[in-house]
């Protein structure tokens, strides 16, 4: 056997780590009731992150485990999935939304759902968010005064736009993956690329092309507040962000590292396993649960989110909980 190929060459941390990791697996199963699809994550990525174990080996030995397009895709599109479930049951899409409309003032309401539909583009599905943002698309239409067409073009272009460039979404993903291209390089020139053009979205609706389309909001939001419900304890702006920017730094800094660091270099190392995909994903996963105020959402997404996301891949919606 060639040693420079395995995950660990001592056989007492090999023992020790695999029945630590059977261990944790059936507590988090039989004791915490976590959905086996995260309860069997976990243990492995606790695993690679023990000391003495080859990093690079571990990713590839995790890659070649799931099959080579399923480990680099399968598991990051589940990930991304569980994701952006947090943030759609957190209210964080709500807070970064705001976020936006401070920064450039209610008075520029489609600039800031431009900017708002950019940023969550990227955890979630474009569709997902323009259909929780529609209703304060509708509100505010109104009471600008203004159509449909000058509100909604710049975050319509905006979250199609992030969600077919950037990764981690599927599509882009995809790609990167097909075309062996370096994930961290997708995410940076993907961003710049994605940014540009939703700004030209947002001109291009309020300026040029949605002053003509005649088409009246919904009487059915009017005065509808999605960002102040009283009813939804919402996440603080930084926690709102973190579980989307925190895993792309990661990602993009393990691309930039080679650039900057010797291979010997320790902070190089750890950012080879922290900005791997997966290990970043996890993280951004663990940072939106903390969002989850509410003790039954919690023991959800530990179970009922997985399989919900796993009917709405196959279109499956009989036995499903659809709350």
């Amino acid at each position: 056997m060639d040693l420079s190929k395995a995950v660990v060459t001592n056989p007492v941390l090999a023992l020790v780590g695999f029945s630590v990791v059977i261990i944790l697996l059936l507590l988090l199963t039989a004791r915490w009731k976590w959905h086996v699809a995260l309860a069997l994550l976990l243990p492995i990525l606790l695993f690679g992150a023990l000391p003495g174990i080859q990093r690079s080996q571990f990713i590839e030995a995790f890659e070649t485990g799931f099959g080579k397009t399923l480990g680099k895709i399968g598991v990051i599109i589940f990930l991304g999935s569980m994701m952006a479930e947090a943030l759609r049951h957190t209210g964080a899409i709500q807070v970064i939304t705001r976020s936006m409309i401070r920064l450039v003032g209610a008075a520029r309401m489609p600039l800031a759902l431009t900017l708002a539909g950019f940023i969550v583009g990227i955890a979630i599905f474009s569709d997902v968010a323009y259909v929780i943002l529609n209703p304060l698309v509708h509100a505010s239409a109104k009471a600008m005064g203004v159509g449909i067409g000058v509100m909604s073009i710049g975050l319509v272009g905006a979250v199609q736009l992030a969600h077919a460039i950037v990764p981690p979404t599927p599509g882009p993903l995809a790609a990167a993956a097909l075309l062996d291209a370096d994930l961290g390089k997708s995410i940076l020139y993907g961003g710049i690329a994605c940014l540009f053009g939703s700004l030209a979205s947002w001109i291009w609706g309020q300026y040029l092309v949605g002053p003509h389309l005649l088409t009246p909001p919904s009487d059915e939001f009017a005065g509808s507040d999605l960002l102040d419900d009283p009813e939804q304890r919402l996440p603080g702006t930084l926690s709102s962000y973190a579980p989307i920017l925190v895993p792309l730094v990661l990602i993009s800094a393990q691309s930039v590292s080679p650039l900057l660091l010797s291979e010997e270099n320790p902070v190089r190392q750890l950012l080879l396993y922290l900005g791997w995909p997966v290990v970043a994903l996890s993280l951004g996963l663990g940072l939106a649960y903390r969002n989850i105020r509410n003790k039954q959402d919690r023991v959800k997404a530990r179970t009922q989110w997985v399989v919900q996301l796993s009917c709405m891949n196959n279109n499956i919606y009989q036995g499903c909980d659809q709350e």
